[in-house]
């Protein structure tokens, strides 16, 4: 089995739920360093969710960018 680390991206940061909180609700900040930290981890791959995107279209394409840029 093959397990990918996941990353949500809210407004150009790196966010985790809290609680099974809805998207908006209990929302906290990490540290914009997130894909960095998972590559020192060890992984070669990452799910990333653009939590802004549900109208169809990436609202955070820089975020997710950069988070590519590390490979």
């Amino acid at each position: 089995m093959t397990i990918y680390p996941a990353i949500d991206i809210k407004s150009g940061r790196c966010v985790r739920l809290t609680q099974d909180a809805p998207i908006g609700d209990d929302l906290r900040r990490e540290s914009g360093r997130c894909g960095e930290t998972i590559q020192a981890d060890g992984s070669a791959w990452v799910h990333v969710v653009d939590l802004d995107g549900h109208s169809g279209e990436p609202q955070n394409l820089a975020a997710v960018q950069a988070i590519a840029a590390l490979g």
